[in-house]
């Protein structure tokens, strides 16, 4: 008889959510962390001209006091496994893995939502 596969559950805890906004050289997201980390305020740019895969669909950045950008999380977009659209995935620059899905984006709702992703 074949040994049951143990399946890994995952906790999900919210990191941020950021909404798509439009600006003179282009669309960006815009947006912030939740309260626990800090209700940073944030903002996501799509990579332009990707050459490679290894380069991130997504920097999400936060702006320093000097008004300079810094990085604080990459993602990755990806086909989810069941077949019903895409999903962002990466990791914060603490190394936190980030798990992100698309929303609308309609009434008041983030087009992206952003969780700490903590496999056990």
């Amino acid at each position: 008889m074949r040994k049951k596969e143990e399946v890994k559950e995952f906790n999900l805890e919210e990191a941020f959510a950021l909404w798509k906004q439009t600006g003179k050289n282009g669309e960006y997201l815009k947006g912030k962390t939740t309260s626990e980390c800090g209700d940073t305020e944030i903002w996501g740019f799509y990579a332009k001209d990707k050459k490679s895969e290894k380069q991130p669909d997504l920097t999400i950045c936060k702006k320093l006091d000097n008004g300079k950008m810094e990085e604080v999380a990459v993602l990755w977009e990806t086909d989810n496994k069941s077949g019903n659209g895409k999903h962002l995935y990466g990791r914060t620059s603490e190394k936190e893995n980030i798990i992100a899905f698309y929303g609308d984006g309609q009434n008041n709702r983030p087009y992206i939502k952003g969780y700490f992703q903590d496999n056990n």
